[in-house]
C-alpha cells in the first residue's frame, strides 16, 4: 500500500476480482473513456505487475463454458462433454489463460484530488456522460 494511502479496497470475491482485472485491461489499452475518470483510475489501482491465475475464477469461467455449450449441444452432446477425459497440454493451457487475471488492489488517498471535494468519493461504473467518478469499479 501506498505510504500516502489512507484505506484499500481490496477485490475479495470472484465478481469483483473480474472486474478489477477487466477495469486495468480496458484502462491500460486505452478502451476507457478519456475523462479524468481513466487517469485517475489508474492512480488509485495498485496492480501487480503480471497476472495470475486465479482458481475460483478459473471456476467461473470454465462453469460459463459449460453452461454455454452445453445449451447449444442437444442432450447426449451436453452428457459427453462433461465426462472426464485425461487433460491435453492444449486443454491445460487453455483452462489456464481462462482463469488469468490482474490482482490488485484500489488505494484511498489524499495525494490524487476529488472531482468535486464537496461531494466527497464518488465510486462506481463507467464511464458515465455527466459525473465524472473518482474511483472506477467497473466497465460496465
Amino acid at each position: 500500500m501506498s505510504d500516502r494511502a489512507f484505506a484499500s479496497l481490496v477485490p475479495a470475491n470472484v465478481l469483483a476480482k473480474l472486474a478489477f482485472s477487466e477495469l486495468y485491461d480496458s484502462l491500460t489499452a486505452g478502451r476507457q473513456n478519456s475523462q479524468a475518470d481513466g487517469v485517475s483510475a489508474l492512480h488509485r489501482m495498485a496492480v501487480e505487475p503480471q497476472q495470475i491465475v486465479d482458481s475460483d475464477v478459473l471456476r467461473l469461467r470454465f462453469e460459463a463454458e459449460r453452461l454455454v455449450s452445453s445449451q447449444n449441444a442437444d442432450a447426449s452432446d451436453a452428457e459427453t462433454s462433461e465426462s472426464l477425459t485425461e487433460p491435453t497440454t492444449d486443454t491445460e493451457s487453455n483452462h489456464r489463460e481462462l482463469g488469468m487475471i490482474w490482482k490488485g488492489l484500489y488505494l484511498l488517498s489524499l495525494e490524487s484530488p476529488l472531482s468535486v471535494p464537496d461531494r466527497g468519493y464518488t465510486a462506481g461504473k463507467g464511464p458515465l456522460e455527466n459525473t465524472l467518478i473518482d474511483l472506477l469499479l467497473c466497465t460496465r
